[in-house]
C-alpha cells in the first residue's frame, strides 16, 4: 500500500507575495473604495487611512501569529477553528463565504465604470461578469504560472498608481501638513468646512476594508516551501506594499 502524497511545496515568498497583493487589487480598492472615503471625509481621509494602517498592522501580526502555527490553505476559519474550536470556525467559514461571493462583483463593477471613459456606453454588468469569469479561469492555471500571470496585472496597477501620484505630488495645492492638521470637506451650502472628527472615525472602518487582503497569503501556505517560518514574512511584507502603493496615491 503507498503511502498517501501531499501536495508539493513550490511556492517561495516572491510566488506568494504576487499572488496575495492581487487578491489585494491595490488599483481596485484605490479606485472603487477610496473615492467613497473621500466623499465622506475630504482631506481628512488621509487620516482616516492613516487610523486605518495602525489597524491594519495590528491584524497583519496577528494573522502572522496564526499563520505560522497552522499554515493550513483554510485561512482564517482553519486558524480559529483550531484556536477557538469548531464552532467558531464554522462561523467564520460562513462569514468568509458571503463576504467572497461580495467582494469580486463589487470590485468587477467598480472598474467596469471606468471603461466608460474609453468605451462610452459600455454594459457594465456583461463587463464586470467577463472579468469575474476571466478571473475564474486564472485561477485554475498552475499555481506557480497564475503567481506569475497576476503579477504581470499587478505591475501594471502599480505603474497606474505611481503615475496618479506622481501627478498629484505636482500639482499640490496644499501642503501636506496643512491637510492633516486642518482636514476639510465640502459644505453642503458650497465651500469649504472642517472635516467632522466622526466622519474620519467612520471612514477608518471603509479605509481598512481598502487595504484588506493580505492575510490571504495563509491561503498559499500549503503551496509555500517552509511555510511555517516565511509566512509570517510575507503577510507584513503584503500589508506593507499595499500602505505604500494606496497611501502614496491617496496622499
Amino acid at each position: 500500500m503507498t503511502a498517501a502524497r501531499g501536495f508539493p511545496r513550490s511556492m517561495k515568498i516572491v510566488g506568494v507575495l504576487l499572488l496575495t497583493l492581487s487578491a489585494v487589487t491595490p488599483a481596485s480598492s484605490v479606485f472603487v473604495i477610496v473615492p467613497g472615503i473621500i466623499q465622506q471625509a475630504g482631506s481628512g481621509a488621509i487620516l482616516s487611512l492613516l487610523g486605518a494602517a495602525v489597524v491594519s498592522l495590528a491584524m497583519a501580526f496577528v494573522y502572522a501569529e496564526l499563520a505560522s502555527a497552522w499554515p493550513l490553505a483554510g485561512g482564517e476559519y482553519a486558524m480559529a477553528g483550531r484556536a477557538l474550536g469548531p464552532f467558531a470556525g464554522y462561523v467564520l467559514m460562513g462569514s468568509n463565504a458571503l463576504a467572497y461571493t461580495l467582494v469580486p462583483p463589487v470590485l468587477a463593477l467598480g472598474a467596469a465604470s471606468y471603461l466608460a471613459v474609453v468605451w462610452p456606453g459600455a454594459p457594465a454588468l456583461p463587463i464586470a461578469a467577463g472579468m469575474i469569469a476571466i478571473g475564474a479561469l486564472f485561477g485554475i492555471l498552475n499555481i506557480k504560472l497564475n503567481a506569475w500571470v497576476t503579477g504581470l496585472f499587478l505591475l501594471v496597477e502599480a505603474i497606474a498608481l505611481i503615475v496618479v501620484a506622481a501627478l498629484g505630488f505636482t500639482h499640490a495645492v496644499r501642503p501636506l501638513g496643512e491637510v492633516l492638521s486642518h482636514p476639510v470637506i465640502a459644505a453642503a451650502g458650497g465651500g469649504l468646512a472642517a472635516t467632522p472628527l466622526i466622519a474620519i472615525g467612520f471612514t477608518i472602518t471603509v479605509a481598512i476594508f481598502a487595504y484588506n487582503g493580505y492575510g490571504a497569503a495563509v491561503y498559499f501556505s500549503e503551496e509555500m516551501h517552509e511555510a511555517p517560518r516565511r509566512i509570517a514574512r510575507t503577510i507584513v511584507l503584503a500589508l506593507a506594499i499595499t500602505l505604500a502603493l494606496e497611501f502614496q496615491r491617496d496622499s
